[in-house]
């Protein structure tokens, strides 16, 4: 009862009060291996995605056991875009050996963007086969029409060689 007590006096380690635990978390988040960061998680994320960071967060967080897997843009140390950032966390709070969230986070930029770049692709290869759809189709109706005309001027000469012809009779 008494480890209860002591765990339920302790007070847990917000989102926003967590700080990278790693040489490898900071290195990810754009801080120099070995020195503190001092650099709360959220604060590098974008403000757009702050209310559905913290509404998965305290999902999991009332969750003993639960898993979430949140995905979120941050600003890197680098100057250039957001970085998209997948963070899958644990809640691992019934546990005596840890009592606490364990998240494990990875730079999926580089797949976002291949991912954006194979939709323009396959939007453009669409609008291709549109485009020779179209083609195709005013090809047929182009045919009609020349061929149409080619049997007008056949009949307009045929017509003027016969008023041309010398009436006899």
């Amino acid at each position: 009862m008494e480890a209860a007590t002591s765990r339920q006096r302790r007070p847990y380690r917000t989102a926003s009060s967590s700080r990278p635990a790693s040489q490898a978390a900071r290195a990810l988040l754009g801080g120099q291996p070995g020195t503190p960061s001092g650099t709360r998680l959220v604060e590098l994320m974008h403000p757009d995605d702050l209310v559905g960071f913290h509404r998965a967060w305290d999902r999991l967080a009332a969750t003993p056991g639960g898993r979430a897997e949140i995905e979120c843009r941050y600003r890197h140390d680098d100057p250039g875009p957001w970085r998209v950032l997948e963070l899958v966390a644990h809640n691992l709070t019934a546990d005596p050996a840890v009592e606490g969230i364990v998240v494990n986070a990875r730079d999926i930029t580089d797949r976002r963007q291949l991912q954006q770049r194979l939709t323009q692709v396959e939007h453009l290869e669409a609008v291709g086969q549109l485009a020779a759809g179209i083609a195709h189709d005013f090809n047929n109706l182009l045919s009609v029409v020349l061929a149409n005309a080619g049997l007008l001027r056949q009949d307009a000469e045929a017509g003027a060689a016969e008023r041309e012809a010398p009436v006899t009779g």
